[in-house]
């Protein structure tokens, strides 16, 4: 009987996070495809989580404290500017 190798240590659903988006350029995606829901948030920190945003606000500290009492410590935090959001509607 061959001695078994030991498999290799890759990230699967077992050992990722369970906060974790299952595909890291989701955020991303929806923030370019979702520009009037994003617009709402001009001036502002949102914080993404796949396919929403769960936490807006004034200070980045304050919306990543509001995801993480949300169970999501890994958002995607972006900053809505004004001038984005001129180009996104216009």
């Amino acid at each position: 009987m061959k001695p078994s190798r030991p498999k290799s240590q890759t990230i699967d659903e077992q050992t990722k996070p369970k906060d974790l988006p299952a595909d890291p350029n989701d955020e991303l995606v929806w923030l370019a495809q979702h520009p009037e829901e994003v617009a709402r948030h001009a001036g502002k920190w949102i914080a993404v989580h796949g396919r929403r945003i769960i936490a807006a606000g004034d200070k980045l500290q304050e919306v990543l404290s509001l995801a993480e009492a949300q169970g999501v410590s890994q958002p995607l935090l972006h900053r809505v500017r004004e001038r984005d959001i001129a180009d996104w509607i216009f």
